[in-house]
This record gives structure tokens, sequence and C-alpha cells, in this order.
């Protein structure tokens, strides 16, 4: 699990100065591109030179708490599916590290960077987070 902490800004939300709802996937984008960065993953360099991306093909998220400004929020990003040419994530958003405010589900999925046709996941990407998933769901 890879946690992501950041604070909710005037920007993240809406005239009650609670989140605007769209936000949670915002926060889940940051703790994802963090994540990408703290495993070696250059995503600026991919979208710039590689041959395949990753585009969201699906996307829910789930309300429980409010966030208003000035909150502190833990965002904990799981790796939770690893298929052939697609990765599922969600995101746990913790309020006070333990008041779950939110959950964002997310899959990627690879494509051809010219053609945009669906592609098996770059080797080492999918053996990186093959492991992570293993690491997310050991019993105890």
């Amino acid at each position: 699990m890879f946690t992501y902490r950041r604070k909710i800004r005037v920007q993240d939300t809406d005239a009650a100065g609670v989140i605007f709802f769209p936000n949670q996937f915002c926060f889940y984008q940051e703790a994802f591109e963090a994540f990408l960065e703290s495993i070696g993953y250059d995503l600026a360099a991919v979208v710039r030179k590689s041959n395949h991306h990753l585009p969201v093909v699906h996307a829910e998220a789930d309300y429980r708490a409010p966030l208003r400004l000035g909150d502190s929020i833990d965002i904990q990003l799981k790796v939770m599916h690893v298929g052939h040419s697609s990765l599922s994530f969600q995101a746990d958003i913790l309020k006070q590290g333990k008041i779950r405010a939110g959950c964002v589900k997310v899959v990627h999925v690879s494509v051809d960077a010219h053609t945009r046709k669906k592609t098996p996941l770059p080797a080492s990407l999918r053996k990186k987070m093959a492991q992570l998933h293993k690491k997310n769901h050991i019993s105890l």
C-alpha cells in the first residue's frame, strides 16, 4: 500500500466549503502519479517517449464523510488487480488518518500510443504491479 498525504485546499471545495465531488478523482490522480514516481516509473517520460499509455477506462467513487477546507487527508493506494493489459487500483481517502471519507476505484488499460488499441502491459511494469498486488493481499 502506498500513502499520499495532502490538505484540502480552497480550490478543492464548493461554495459550502466541502470538497466538490469530482475532486476525489483528482486526489486519486495525484496519489497515482506519486506512487508511479515512488516505484521508478516516470509517467512524464512514458507519455512523451513510450509506445504505450495507461488511460483510465473506468472510475467510480463513494463518499462517506465530508471533507472540508483545511482537513488533512491520507490517500491509501492499493493495486487491486493486474491483468494482461489492465491495472485496477483502489484509493481509500482517510480524514485525520482514520475516518474513511471516501473511496475511489479506477481501471487503467495499456494502449498503443499511436493506434490507441489495447496492448499488453510492459513486462517490467506488470512485474512490479504483480509484486505490489501480492503484497496488498497477503492474509495474516
